[in-house]
């Protein structure tokens, strides 16, 4: 699906535009900005599909949980918490990509 720019003409897509994504200490990070829509989630969702051919977004976490966090972001984040971001994701029109560095 194109988007139209601004004059209202689909917006190009970039050869050269293959990835986009973020870094986070902790998967859990990842899932608080996608499943509450954060600014930052919005708009490169927006640019992958907009301008990527393929349209991914990718987060990479250091670890998967950080138990010595405070609040929600230290925890792990489970099986049924990875599907309804992949499926936010898609109908937002993008493939999500989850990776830790260190299991």
């Amino acid at each position: 699906m194109r988007l139209p720019s601004i004059q209202g003409h689909p917006a190009p897509r970039n050869p050269n535009s293959y990835l986009i994504g973020d870094f986070k200490l902790t998967q859990a990070a990842a899932r608080h900005d996608i499943i509450d829509e954060d600014r930052q989630w919005v708009a490169m969702s927006n640019y992958a599909r907009r301008f990527q051919l393929l349209p991914f977004v990718s987060y990479i976490s250091l670890l998967e949980a950080f138990p010595g966090a405070p609040g929600e972001k230290g925890r792990g984040i489970s099986k049924s918490d990875r599907q309804k971001m992949a499926r936010k994701a898609l109908e937002q029109g993008v493939i999500l990509i989850l990776a830790n560095l260190i299991d």
